[in-house]
């Protein structure tokens, strides 16, 4: 499936993008990993879960991830250029965010746990490139 989705803008014309949330911490270019080596073999791809759930640590090989953060909240924002190609922006919600009347309605010792302990020590398993998957070149 992977191979089928990198050779569709070259057979359509239209762009491909992956976007998945629910492992939660912030990946922007994905498939940039040790899997795809070459520039051509790498779909852009985000995976966005920062929207309040545990954080998890990062997987390894990640190293050509253009962003790879854990322990962050915020949202993707995509934008829709004239000629149909999106744009994506990661835009973090930090503690100056939170409007004034919630943290006096919940308080500031909850919202220093919302930004400070609610993280797990789970770190799920990075890419594997075995052979016959579909990462794999």
């Amino acid at each position: 499936m992977y191979q089928d989705l990198l050779a569709f803008p070259g057979k359509t014309k239209k762009y491909v993008y992956m976007l998945a949330s629910h492992s939660h911490f912030l990946i922007e270019d994905v498939y940039n990993n040790v899997c795809h080596p070459k520039p051509e073999s790498v779909l852009p791809g985000w995976i966005v879960g920062t929207a309040g759930a545990v954080r998890y640590r990062l997987p390894a090989n990640l190293a050509g991830a253009k962003q790879a953060r854990t322990d962050v909240y915020g949202y993707l924002l995509a934008t829709v250029q004239p000629g149909g190609e999106i744009r994506f922006e990661f835009k973090e919600i930090t503690r100056d965010h939170i409007p004034t009347h919630v943290v006096e309605r919940y308080g500031s010792k909850q919202l220093q746990a919302c930004f400070e302990e609610n993280k797990s020590t789970y770190a799920p398993e990075g890419p594997s490139c075995a052979a016959g998957t579909a990462g794999s070149n």
